[in-house]
């Protein structure tokens, strides 16, 4: 909504909405917002502070990260859609294990593998399962909508050298089920194209990690946040 209205409007009326929202929970102790979305909030500050716009109207609040399922309920998820469906399931526990893995404990890709499970007329077993994942992730007709880790890319970063620049380096990480250190990553990204110096892609590592691209561990080595995810890119990207 946000980005809507600093697109329609112009920075300083999205800058307003959110300094108009914050002087609302300051005045009223008992009001409390929770502000989401599909684009990070952190893009929409970006451009207000890029169109010299002083405001600081979030910083009253925590940001909180929306994790998928815990692996427990991811299972308990799968076992339950395994029952509703009355699929053929010689082993539950084994199955909603190997959803919950196979989905990175995802909901919305636990509903699909089940569903699909059910219309090819299949039995819940992970051979089953791991089958109809991998078809799905290349399926042309993208039925569970995994373009879009791709698309949005030109509407997060806007920029054509930023949206080839996060490419290139989901392309070099891609290739790795491991983390991999910045320094290690450098050279690959030169071999590929010219990507500009350290700090840019340290700016862009930092942005694909808020954007749940990717993760960091304690050494500040990254990798895919879910692999889900990276089996697709690779895949997508031809890799």
């Amino acid at each position: 909504m946000i980005s809507n209205i600093a697109h329609s409007d112009g920075q300083l009326a999205a800058a307003e909405v959110l300094d108009l929202l914050r002087s609302l929970r300051q005045q009223h102790a008992d009001l409390r917002m929770v502000l989401t979305g599909s684009i990070g909030l952190h893009h929409v500050l970006a451009e207000i502070r890029a169109a010299n716009i002083p405001s600081e109207p979030v910083n009253d609040m925590f940001p909180i990260d929306v994790p998928p399922l815990a692996r427990a309920d991811a299972e308990s998820l799968a076992r339950d859609l395994i029952a509703g469906e009355t699929l053929n399931c010689p082993d539950p526990n084994a199955a909603a294990a190997c959803i919950a893995e196979e989905s990175d404990c995802f909901p919305f890709y636990i509903h699909h593998i089940v569903n699909r499970l059910r219309l090819d007329q299949l039995s819940a077993v992970p051979a089953s399962i791991q089958d109809v994942v991998a078809r799905q992730l290349v399926d042309a007709n993208d039925p569970w909508e995994l373009s879009h880790y791709n698309d949005r890319l030109m509407v997060y970063y806007k920029n054509p050298q930023d949206v080839l620049l996060a490419r290139a380096i989901l392309d070099a990480l891609s290739y790795d089920t491991d983390p991999v250190p910045v320094n290690s990553l450098l050279p690959v990204l030169n071999s590929a194209t010219p990507i500009g110096d350290r700090d840019q892609v340290l700016r862009m590592l930092k942005l694909l990690e808020r954007d749940h691209y990717l993760t960091r561990d304690r050494n500040g080595a990254y990798q895919f946040r879910f692999p889900l995810v990276r089996r697709w890119w690779a895949l997508e990207r031809g890799l």
